[in-house]
């Protein structure tokens, strides 16, 4: 994960409106009236399909959805869902989910190792050696 100093100025709505980082440069952020984002200059336009907050293109990546309104298909990546709209497989099963029966996440698996889940807290697998973690500390949230 990339540190260093970042300013990260907001709108009156509070909406992000320019990174200013030494890690990442100079970032600006546009937003349409009812509160999408037109533009980022890191990415480049987006655009919406039927469902106004829906994005249906940001730069060159393109998102699909199915006819309930979840997205099936994220930058040339399909989502296969559960029938509880949970995401439980993409990039053609290289990434995939599993869930409780309350709908918690309890595992990740993925090119970097198995994530078995534990309410906010995980363990990471990779190979033999474990370490238990929060969300976001080294890379599987």
């Amino acid at each position: 994960m990339r540190r260093g100093p970042r300013r990260l100025p907001t709108d009156d709505l509070n909406r992000l409106t320019k990174v200013v980082s030494t890690a990442y440069g100079n970032i600006t952020v546009n937003y349409n009236p009812i509160g999408n984002i037109t533009t980022n200059s890191q990415v480049g336009n987006y655009a919406y399909g039927a469902k106004s907050h829906a994005v249906v293109r940001a730069g060159a990546n393109g998102f699909g959805y199915d006819a309930d309104g979840d997205m099936d298909n994220r930058a040339r990546s399909n989502i296969c869902c559960d029938c509880d709209n949970h995401p439980t497989e993409m990039n053609g099963g290289a990434l995939s989910f599993a869930y409780d029966y309350t709908g918690q996440r309890v595992e990740k698996v993925g090119p970097s190792g198995t994530a078995h889940y534990v309410g906010k807290h995980f363990e990471n697998t990779k190979g033999s050696s474990p370490s238990t973690s929060l969300p976001g500390e080294d890379g599987l949230p």
